[in-house]
């Protein structure tokens, strides 16, 4: 395996006065924290470029990547015409099998809050968006671009991701994949062998769409964020802070038929271990292929991303409980699936431990996963981290 970084290979002689240009949603909050923290470290802000504006064919990114310029490509959310826009650019080329709207209906959308869109279809448009900045990237002076777009398409796909690590070998949950419906997910554990299973939006982020679910001989149980609401023969779907619990057969087969009517990744429930009675993960950001930020996400269920008002934990608890000889374990599961991404500058990794302490697993890839605010300080830590290893500042 080549041991050198991607900054010890490719981002050599950066200068700060060659700028950098941050591709995102002005407005939204990973702008904002990014140039709060360039500010903070006494450096001339970002040039931002409107993804509403390439999307529409505004601007063309030649326009403001010069030579040296590093270029960041942040996550398209917290903008509700942008996400119509992916949905226009995905209609051509979505299958009629997921759930789907034509260009008028797109067109004619209302801002609904939380309401969970055809999230394929936006994927679909998300890939044309980043195919289209690759190919303006292309044919710019020579940059520093610190994801790459296809690194950043594969992460954002649940079931190509999970193929992508296990062709590495890195240690996660059983897969059962391809799963339909509700009845193919049913089969398929059976097949496996397992009561208990995640079905995911396979191109779904911040627990959109996640269904924990179980089921013991008739019994059945859903935990999700999705929020069913009824009107007639109408059903909608909604995400929600507050955890949705169904125990009805009907209600859980229209729950994961919708999942999968949006492509579905499903995959074995591992146990989560426990630390002051509640479960928990680690997001785990790997900056230039080093663990450099641990976060214990803590729950008293089994979604544990921190926006649904779960705890953050102590990392010192967590090592303390689960030793130095498993942690060295698990930090090198984690450099391992961010080496699986070698034109990405970094990532957020979301490692289970599983309960007992004796083994772990990585759950998924986050390309966006560096936007961790600290709740003390209103920073976003990795945004200093990824500056600072850019410039080499020493502070």
């Amino acid at each position: 395996m080549d041991t050198m970084s991607l900054l010890e290979k490719n981002f050599k002689n950066l200068n700060v006065k060659d700028g950098i240009v941050l591709i995102g949603n002005p407005n939204g909050w990973r702008v904002n924290y990014f140039q709060k923290t360039l500010a903070q470290l006494r450096l001339p802000p970002a040039t931002v470029v409107n993804y509403k504006s390439l999307i529409k064919k505004e601007v063309h990114l030649s326009e403001y990547v010069r030579e040296g310029t590093i270029v960041k490509i942040e996550s398209p959310d917290q903008d509700f015409k942008v996400e119509k826009l992916l949905l226009e650019l995905g209609a051509p080329f979505i299958q009629n099998e997921y759930n789907h709207l034509t260009i008028e209906e797109i067109r004619s959308l209302k801002f609904d809050l939380g309401r969970i869109l055809p999230q394929r279809q936006w994927y679909l448009g998300f890939l044309i968006l980043l195919e289209t900045i690759e190919q303006q990237l292309n044919g710019c002076e020579q940059h520093y671009l610190l994801n790459h777009p296809s690194d950043i398409g594969l992460m954002f796909d649940k079931c190509n991701c999970y193929k992508k690590l296990s062709e590495h070998e890195i240690k996660m949950p059983i897969s059962l994949d391809p799963v339909n419906s509700y009845d193919d997910l049913v089969e398929k554990m059976d097949e496996k062998g397992l009561n208990r299973a995640f079905i995911k939006l396979s191109n779904g982020s911040s627990a959109s769409g996640v269904v924990a679910y179980r089921r013991i001989g008739t019994k059945e149980l859903a935990i999700t964020t999705s929020e069913m609401v009824r009107n007639g023969s109408s059903l909608k779907f909604y995400n929600s802070k507050r955890m949705q619990v169904y125990r009805e057969t009907n209600d859980i087969r229209d729950l994961i038929n919708f999942i999968c009517s949006n492509k579905a990744h499903a995959e074995e429930w591992l146990p989560k271990a426990a630390i002051k009675d509640h479960l928990f993960d680690l997001r785990v950001v790997v900056i230039d292929g080093k663990a450099e930020h641990i976060v214990p996400r803590l729950s008293r269920n089994p979604m544990t991303n921190l926006h649904l008002s779960n705890k953050r934990g102590r990392f010192e608890d967590v090592l303390k409980r689960l030793g130095m000889d498993e942690w060295s374990s698990a930090l090198v599961t984690c450099e391992k699936a961010m080496s699986c991404f070698p034109k990405s500058f970094y990532a957020g990794v979301d490692l289970v431990i599983i309960a007992g302490f004796r083994d772990h697993a990585v759950l998924e890839m986050n390309a966006f996963g560096d936007l961790l605010i600290d709740p003390i300080t209103d920073t976003v830590l990795p945004y200093f981290q990824e500056i600072k290893k850019l410039f080499r500042i020493e502070c």
